[in-house]
């Protein structure tokens, strides 16, 4: 499970749910995917092993399918759902590391699936990796660099 603890909201007409401290799947979110992609593999081989429950009709329930999204998510540095936990929900999660280059949280954004699909945000990918890094950079991780402020 995953369990978000900070929550920011838009400044737009469209109702956000609070998801502080609720308890969701981790294989049907995007900032679980981060966790089980850039974090330890004997936490990943553990999650991997459960039975993955099936939240709509969009849910990854086969382990080859998510694991195929996880490489995906370390080759790009951001993992995505497409209405996997909730109906009209998509997201996108970057890990954040601490000092040490542990994964110990994700920066995740989520909103309306017909705002946030891949295609019509390719942006947010971006976005997301970059803020993801400079926090990560904040609590003294000298690691990856982001796109903005490579070169």
């Amino acid at each position: 499970e995953i369990v978000p603890n900070e929550q920011a909201t838009a400044s737009t007409s469209m109702v956000s749910v609070n998801w502080l401290g609720r308890r969701t799947p981790v294989h049907c979110t995007a900032s679980g995917k981060v966790i089980l992609a850039f974090g330890p593999p004997a936490v990943r081989e553990r999650l991997l092993g459960r039975p993955l429950e099936r939240a709509t009709s969009h849910t990854i329930t086969g382990r080859i399918e998510l694991e195929a999204q996880l490489g995906g998510a370390l080759k790009d540095g951001s993992a995505r759902t497409y209405e996997e936990l909730e109906v009209g929900l998509d997201a996108i999660a970057a890990p954040v590391d601490a000092a040490s280059g542990e994964v110990v949280a994700a920066l995740d954004v989520s909103g309306p699936s017909h705002r946030l699909r891949a295609e019509d945000r390719p942006d947010l990918a971006q976005v997301t990796v970059d803020a993801a890094a400079d926090l990560s950079r904040r609590l003294g991780y000298r690691g990856r660099r982001s796109a903005l402020t490579a070169g």
